[in-house]
C-alpha cells in the first residue's frame, strides 16, 4: 500500500516537470527569436543604405515590400533628416486565425528601430512593426512534447506490464512446480496402484505401489500394456471399459482379475478417466 501511494505521489510531479520543460524551451526560443528579429532588422537597414544615400525611393520601396512579405512585418518605414517619412510600406491586414490570435494577444506586435549608416554617418532610420508569431512554433513544440510524454508513458506502461507478466509467469510456474511435486508425493504415497496410459493402453506412468506389486520397469525401448496384467478371459471387458473411459463416460468401480509377475491372480477394482491435454484425449488415468 505504501509503495502504491509513493507511485501515485511520484506521478503527481509529471505535469509540473512537463510544464517546467516547456517553459524553459519557450523562454529560450522566445529569447533567440527576439535576437534573430533584431539581427534581421539590422540587415535590412544595412541593405537599404545605398538606396537611401542615393534617395532611390523606387529601389527602397521594392526591397521593403519584399521584407514585409518575407518577415511578417505590419509596416516598415524610413525617415531621413528633414522628413518623418521618406518611404513607408504596410502589409495587408490580418485575417481569419491570425486576426483572432492577434485580438486575444497570442500574436503580439513588436516595434523595431535601427539607424541607417553610410560611411560612418547616420543618413536615416528604419522603423518597423513586426508581428510576433512565436505561438505557432510553440504549439508545435508543445505537441512534440506531448507526443514525447505519451510515448514515454506508453513505453513505461509496456515495461511495467512486461514486469508484471514476468512476475505472474514466475509465480504460476512456481505454483505449477509445487502442485506437481505435491501430486507426485501424494501418488507415490498412495497404497493403491496408479497408472497413466496412451490411447492403446501402453503404460506411460506407474506409481511406486504399481511398480512394486507388478514388478514393472518403464523404459522407452519396451512398451508395457496394461491389459497384459488382466486375466485373458476378462481382457475384452477391460478394453471396453477402457474405451468408454476415453469417451468421458462417467466412471465407476469395475472388478477384474489381475495376474502379477508370479502368475498369481488377484481381484482388483478399477476406476478410469480420460487424460485431456486441452484439445484432445491423449490417454487414460487409472486408480487400481
Amino acid at each position: 500500500m505504501i509503495s502504491e501511494s509513493n507511485n501515485r505521489n511520484r506521478y503527481l510531479y509529471v505535469p509540473f516537470i512537463f510544464l517546467l520543460i516547456f517553459s524553459s524551451i519557450a523562454y529560450i526560443y522566445i529569447a533567440k527569436a527576439a535576437h534573430l528579429d533584431q539581427k534581421i532588422f539590422n540587415t535590412h537597414a544595412a541593405i537599404l543604405a545605398d538606396d537611401i544615400w542615393a534617395l532611390n525611393q523606387n529601389g527602397a520601396d521594392a526591397y521593403l515590400n519584399l521584407a514585409v512579405k518575407a518577415n511578417h512585418y505590419k509596416s516598415l518605414s524610413v525617415s531621413i533628416p528633414g522628413t518623418d517619412s521618406f518611404i513607408s510600406v504596410t502589409s495587408p491586414p490580418l485575417t481569419d486565425l491570425s486576426l483572432f490570435l492577434h485580438r486575444i494577444k497570442l500574436i503580439g506586435l513588436k516595434k523595431l528601430s535601427q539607424d541607417i549608416m553610410h560611411e560612418g554617418q547616420i543618413i536615416g532610420t528604419l522603423h518597423g512593426e513586426k508581428y510576433v508569431r512565436v505561438i505557432f512554433p510553440l504549439i508545435n513544440i508543445l505537441i512534440f512534447l506531448l507526443l514525447l510524454l505519451l510515448t514515454a508513458t506508453f513505453v513505461i506502461h509496456l515495461f511495467k506490464n512486461k514486469n508484471f507478466l514476468e512476475q505472474q509467469v514466475q509465480e504460476r510456474t512456481r505454483n505449477l512446480v509445487e502442485s506437481e511435486r505435491r501430486f507426485h508425493d501424494l501418488v507415490t504415497l498412495l497404497p493403491e496402484m496408479v497408472f497413466e496410459t496412451d490411447l492403446t493402453g501402453n503404460i506411460t506412468y506407474a506409481n511406486k505401489a504399481a511398480k512394486n506389486r507388478l514388478r514393472i520397469s518403464l523404459s522407452k525401448d519396451e512398451a508395457i500394456n496394461i491389459f497384459q496384467f488382466i486375466r485373458e478371459d476378462e481382457r475384452g471387458e477391460a478394453k471396453r471399459h477402457f474405451q468408454n473411459a476415453l469417451t468421458g463416460e462417467p466412471s465407476k468401480l469395475i472388478e477384474f482379475t489381475a495376474i502379477d509377475h508370479k502368475g498369481t491372480s488377484h481381484p482388483i477394482l478399477v476406476r478410469s478417466s480420460p487424460i485431456n491435454n486441452g484439445k484432445e484425449v491423449s490417454g487414460a488415468r487409472m486408480v487400481v
